[in-house]
């Protein structure tokens, strides 16, 4: 069964049938982190990462799921460190 995906930005939203980790595959792009089983969410837009959501620029608020806060709590702590050492891929 092939799902859409949909890759929103600030001006535009797309659909493909690219699965997300493909798309991030293709691109190179390291500064997109799962946050629930249906939202990837790139780091550079985080404002701030509650217990259950995440709030974007933009007043965009994204789920967190209990499977991936962990891992996106930490792939943001680590995109920060890098941002204040200098060595983030922007």
């Amino acid at each position: 069964v092939l799902r859409k995906t949909v890759v929103t930005t600030k001006t535009k939203s797309y659909e493909t049938y690219q699965s997300p980790k493909e798309l991030l595959e293709r691109s190179g792009c390291t500064t997109f982190s799962q946050c629930h089983r249906s939202f990837y969410v790139n780091l550079i837009n985080v404002k701030m990462i509650c217990p259950t959501h995440i709030k974007l620029t933009e007043s965009y608020v994204v789920p967190v799921g209990n499977t991936f806060a962990e891992a996106v709590r930490s792939a943001y702590d680590e995109y920060c460190a890098n941002l204040i050492s200098g060595t983030a891929h922007l």
